[in-house]
């Protein structure tokens, strides 16, 4: 009976997946009250680059929302992408960003970027078009 019961509990593991990927720790509070540090803190972006999305599109995505943060970003997104992309799927959407080290480093806040990627997902155009002129 243990045996059974044993060789059940594995396939079960095998079944669901056991491995579990790390959630940055910026993501919980990802319900857009304040970014992670104070904007005034940040390099204003060039004109040509809006940073957040106009309001329509900066909300959580419903569906399924796939996260990858991955140092080789060449591979996974457009040549002009230095930073993240979005990937969307009928009911589904896949953002991939560089490590938040790095992001802070070029003086960005992820959790802004994230929210910059998801508008993407929410079906603001990667033209970024109905942007806000300062941010």
């Amino acid at each position: 009976m243990k045996k059974l019961l044993l060789t059940s509990v594995a396939a079960l593991f095998l079944a669901t997946g056991t491995a579990v990927a790390q959630q940055p720790g910026w993501l919980p509070s990802a319900q857009y009250q304040q970014p992670i540090f104070d904007k005034s803190m940040l390099p204003k972006p060039p004109s040509q680059f809006p940073l957040l999305p106009p309001a329509k599109y900066d909300r959580p995505y419903v569906g399924r929302l796939t996260l990858e943060i991955t140092t080789d970003l060449p591979s996974r997104c457009p040549a002009t992408t230095t930073i993240a992309c979005a990937r969307r799927e009928q009911f589904s959407c896949s953002i991939i960003m560089i490590p938040d080290e790095t992001i802070i480093r070029r003086g960005l806040d992820p959790l802004v970027v994230f929210r910059h990627e998801q508008g993407h997902c929410n079906g603001w155009m990667g033209d970024h078009r109905d942007s806000d002129p300062e941010w």
